[in-house]
């Protein structure tokens, strides 16, 4: 069997590669993760979209500092913290 892509939630794509074999791949082709039917597949993309989202919007509330509350500003530290075990310096 071709692989075959199957759908798309934001830049994260579902693709089956086999009888029982599923992929999510980020928009750049990079394999993100497996499963074993189109439901879990489509779970697992939609999970990665909205981390991606989250971290998004928190860098950009840090990057807008100056224009948010300090409590804001930790909440969107604590997020990045917690999504993806980093901090966002601003400069």
């Amino acid at each position: 069997m071709t692989e075959r892509h199957k759908f798309s939630v934001g830049s994260f794509q579902g693709w089956l590669c086999g009888k029982q074999h599923w992929e999510v791949r980020h928009s750049d082709g990079m394999v993100m993760g497996r499963a074993k039917n189109m439901m879990e597949c489509a779970r697992l993309a939609t999970r990665f979209n909205d981390k991606k989202s989250q971290i998004t919007e928190a860098i950009m509330v840090l990057e807008l500092s100056k224009h948010h509350t300090p409590e804001r500003v930790e909440q969107a530290r604590a997020t990045i913290e917690a999504l993806i075990g980093g901090t966002h310096e601003t400069h």
